[in-house]
């Protein structure tokens, strides 16, 4: 089990093996984010 994620917009996301998973989100304040 893998993660990652962005804590300042509120996301996070878990990667398992064998299953595809897709996420997509829009920043609403132009920015540098860390995760």
């Amino acid at each position: 089990l893998h993660s990652w994620a962005v804590p300042t917009l509120g996301l996070k996301t878990d990667a398992i093996p064998g299953r595809l998973n897709q996420t997509t989100f829009t920043a609403t304040r132009p920015g540098v984010y860390y995760g």
